[in-house]
């Protein structure tokens, strides 16, 4: 197990291992972690999220011995597409040969204040649930803002589901439809989207930090999503592994480029 710590902007960490995906469930301890630091060189991304530039590291190595329990994993058997608000795809996944493949559209960043919209087609009826976590905080997509009592949304089987787009409700459901602009301080950010299926209901296990408590700064009209912080999501996401066999997720890493908005 690994982690690096670098002068990125502001000092923050560079990789969070708790959004990583642990293969089973730790048992018992063998022996008592051992933990060492070495100098180390990372790569940097670009806006693009192409590894470019090399800058001076930290690199932290801990090292475990026990007993671990495999978890069995269920593939992805759902199809989705995310698009801006031009309609135009930038990831899509698509079930070929029963397995899920991700493939990246002709414009495969978001630019600064475009709108996410997302579609979504399973082949079993079940509960939807997505999230954004962009290492520090994990954001809740689904169940829109005025289902905020809900804990999932039912989606029916074998046929496509539109989310954050005004235009595919009627006008008097439109005010339950919430529109997602994805905006950034950074010149660029990377943000990891969940998407999370079961044919049974999921419960949250947390209280939610309401987002527009902590966005003050957002303009008039504005709100921010609520958000728990990425550890507890990663605990919360592991336990729902462990006690729901038939959870598939999938999972898509994307950009928003802030580089046309004058960075101070």
């Amino acid at each position: 197990m690994k982690s690096f710590e670098s002068e990125l902007r502001h000092s923050e960490y560079y990789v969070d291992l708790s959004s990583q995906f642990p293969q089973g469930i730790w048992k018992a301890d063998l022996m008592e972690p051992e933990w060492s630091s070495k100098e180390a060189e990372i790569m940097k991304a670009n806006r693009r999220g192409e590894l470019k530039k090399k800058v001076a590291a930290i690199e932290w190595t801990c090292r475990v011995k026990g007993y671990a329990q495999p978890l069995r994993q269920i593939l992805p058997q759902f199809e989705f597409q995310i698009l801006n608000g031009r309609k135009q795809v930038v990831v899509e996944q698509a079930i070929l040969k029963r397995e899920a493949k991700l493939s990246v559209g002709i414009d495969s960043v978001f630019r600064q204040g475009d709108l996410f919209i997302t579609r979504f087609r399973s082949t079993k009826s079940g509960h939807l649930v997505l999230f954004m976590d962009n290492g520090e905080n994990a954001f809740r997509m689904l169940p829109y803002a005025a289902s905020d009592h809900e804990d999932d949304v039912w989606v029916e089987a074998n046929r496509w589901h539109s989310f954050f787009d005004l235009s595919a409700v009627p006008l008097k459901e439109q005010k339950m439809v919430d529109e997602l602009e994805l905006m950034t301080d950074r010149e660029y950010d990377a943000i990891r989207v969940y998407y999370l299926f079961s044919e049974t209901p999921f419960t949250k296990d947390f209280f939610f930090t309401m987002g527009d408590t902590e966005h003050k700064e957002l303009p008039e009209g504005y709100s921010g999503l609520p958000s728990v912080t990425s550890r507890q999501f990663a605990l919360w996401l592991q336990q729902n592994r462990v006690r729901k066999p038939d959870l598939q997720i999938s999972v898509v890493d994307l950009i928003i480029d802030n580089l046309n908005k004058e960075v101070k």
